[in-house]
């Protein structure tokens, strides 16, 4: 895998080309010439038909920047959006799309998003009656306008898999309005939309988030998840996250998975580990927890295996433990849990 980069990598975010196809067609659709923006920002784009070719976030700033003079569009992220589809997200997009619900679907951009890009993180957190899908920025420079169209494909994505008829509850955005599309990107989104707020999150209802798709196919996405484990686990050693979720998912078995034992392994201390993953917005106990959950609820996919063999597969020292946690994740106990 090759990349392009102007500074060092371990200081910029990179992410992977996908943009650049639909952003060019975006331009085309205004009649701009997408390979003199291309060609002026820097980008080869012969390499984009590398599924694994990385960028620095700063050559898709340059684009961004570029594509907007030269359209004259503030909502140019928005328009981009429209052209995204979800196979331009290789192995990621694929296994989106094969989830049997909207909550599987962000689960796994919780995990594998990090194959896409190092730029950002999902997180889903529950709420009395809804589920709040928080986006955490991890790189500064980032511009609004990726901001804005990856809002959108994750509304539209939505839309596809579950129903033309889906909008959010409403969407939360860290940037200011626009001076002249406020109004505009509540229409492309089709519910309200937050200015000024102090998190960038999309709300879904409980509901939404648990209905079942009608293009799930689990056989299809366990194996696209494979491939996508074994990317990070290849590629992105170095990011705290993956490596963290690795060292859990090899030692829960064992039930050696204490934060020291983690940090020994990370070469660090139990401190400086919780340092690190504060910085990029979680904790060990947060990374134990998300695991065991998407092991679990594996797990008892599986007929073979008993209620007592997952228990101590996850690490949990009884039972009873094992199933008040699930019951926590998925609001019904292990014995009662519709697969």
């Amino acid at each position: 895998m090759t990349t392009h980069a102007t500074r060092d990598s371990q200081t910029e975010s990179m992410a992977l080309g996908l943009w650049f196809r639909p952003m060019g067609e975006a331009m085309e659709s205004y009649g701009v010439d997408s390979a003199a923006v291309f060609a002026k920002a820097g980008v080869d784009l012969e390499s984009l038909t590398d599924a694994w070719q990385l960028y620095p976030v700063s050559i898709r700033n340059r684009v961004w920047e570029l594509a907007i003079e030269a359209t004259g569009d503030p909502c140019f992220g928005l328009r981009t959006a429209e052209f995204m589809r979800p196979p331009m997200l290789g192995y990621l997009g694929y296994s989106l799309l094969a989830s049997s619900t909207l909550f599987a679907m962000f689960r796994r951009l919780e995990r594998f998003f990090l194959v896409v890009s190092t730029d950002g993180s999902h997180k889903i957190e529950k709420l009395p009656d809804a589920y709040r899908i928080l986006i955490t920025i991890n790189e500064p420079t980032l511009r609004v306008e990726a901001i804005d169209a990856w809002m959108l494909i994750l509304v539209r994505l939505c839309q596809s898999m579950y129903s033309t008829d889906f909008n959010p509850l409403k969407i939360e955005f860290r940037r200011p309005a626009p001076c002249d599309g406020a109004r505009n990107m509540q229409d492309w989104f089709n519910c309200p939309v937050s200015f000024s707020a102090n998190r960038i999150a999309l709300y879904i209802s409980a509901h939404d988030m648990h209905a079942k798709l009608p293009g799930a196919v689990r056989t299809l996405a366990i194996e696209h998840d494979k491939v996508l484990a074994s990317f990070l686990a290849k590629h992105r050693k170095s990011d705290i996250l993956t490596r963290v979720r690795v060292l859990i998912t090899e030692l829960l078995p064992s039930g050696e998975c204490s934060k020291t034992e983690i940090a020994k392994r990370c070469n660090m201390s139990p401190r400086t580990l919780q340092n690190k993953l504060s910085q990029v917005g979680t904790s060990y106990h947060s990374l134990l927890d998300s695991v065991r959950e998407e092991l679990a609820l594996e797990y008892i996919k599986q007929p073979y295996r008993s209620l007592l063999e997952i228990t101590f597969l996850l690490g949990f020292t009884d039972s009873s433990s094992f199933s008040r946690a699930f019951k926590r994740w998925t609001g019904s106990p292990p014995s009662q849990y519709e697969i």
